[in-house]
Parts: C-alpha cells; structure tokens; sequence
C-alpha cells in the first residue's frame, strides 16, 4: 500500500505539501486529512474508504481484511481493562 501511494503520488504529480510539524495524531490539526487515525476503528474506515485501496487489493480481501479487524476492535472493548479496573475500582 505505501508503494502504491508513492507511485500514485509520482503519477500523478501530487504536491506532498509542507512538512506538519505539529503531531500527527491526538491534538493534531483540527483538518483530518492531516491527522492519522487516532485508533484501530479509525484506521479501518480510512483503509476501507481509500479509493487506492481498492486499486491495490481485490474486494474480497478489503472485506475479509476490514472485517478482521473490526472483528478485534470489538473483542479489544468487550475486555475490561486495568485502566478500567483502576478508575472504578468499585465495580469489579
């Protein structure tokens, strides 16, 4: 998929822009084409959504792939977390 950006990129003369110095995630510029994808939901719509995507890879694998994926981020949430565990200590 990065080759395939870089080449789309080369062919079609695209300008990269300035360098962002500001963090690419989290507080990020507010513009979200300048910002990744702050969680694995996020990352899965971009790759799902990205017309390059398809270009690069058969539709049965973005389904299987996308599906995998949304598949873990669920599993990851059904899990209660220290994190969870520390903040309402109560309820577990």
């Amino acid at each position: 998929m990065m080759l395939a950006a870089g080449l789309e990129g080369i062919e079609q003369g695209l300008d990269p822009g300035d360098p962002i110095e500001a963090r690419a995630y989290g507080d990020a510029p507010s513009d979200r084409s300048l910002r990744l994808p702050r969680n694995l939901l996020e990352a899965i719509d971009a790759f799902a959504e990205d017309p390059l995507t398809h270009e690069v890879f058969p539709a049965e694998f973005v389904s299987a792939y996308a599906g995998m994926k949304l598949r873990e981020w669920e599993e990851y949430h059904a899990e209660v977390g220290e994190w969870e565990r520390r903040r309402y200590p109560t309820l577990f």
